[in-house]
């Protein structure tokens, strides 16, 4: 008798979680697509900055502006893993540590984006555009 009552009870809790499980699984893959970040991505002005924008393009290419301008180390290529996204500076403006690859999480919440760096980018400049929650524009 012991062990039935036992055994419903732990029915009936997996049942309950049930739930919840589905509904993580669920909002995951949608906000970690490469396609989710397709788009332009704002960070609004201030005194002292631009307005900058990051396009990320369907082609794996990528390219910051501030006030519509190409900044220094400004273009690339990226990958999208799960949610890990792997920044590559190219052409004639990327130089010295800003030509390495750097890996960043993106966490994508309705209209904003959200980095985080979870390895050393040695590119101050990807550094100080990237630590930063953006907008959809």
């Amino acid at each position: 008798m012991k062990h039935s009552l036992l055994t419903v009870a732990l029915c009936c809790i997996g049942l309950a979680l049930l739930p919840a499980c589905r509904n993580q699984d669920s909002a995951t893959p949608e906000n970690t697509t490469p396609s989710a970040l397709v788009g332009d991505w704002t960070l609004p002005r201030s005194e002292s900055t631009p307005t900058t924008t990051i396009q990320f393009k369907e082609d794996s290419r990528f390219i910051i502006t501030l006030d519509g301008q190409p900044t220094p180390e400004s273009e690339g290529s990226y990958s999208v893993t799960g949610n890990e996204l792997i920044l590559q500076n190219e052409g004639i403006t990327a130089s010295g540590d800003c030509t390495l690859s750097a890996t960043y999480t993106f966490a994508i919440d309705g209209d904003t984006v959200k980095f985080e760096r979870i390895q050393d980018d040695l590119c101050g400049a990807r550094v100080d555009q990237f630590n930063r929650i953006w907008s959809r524009k």
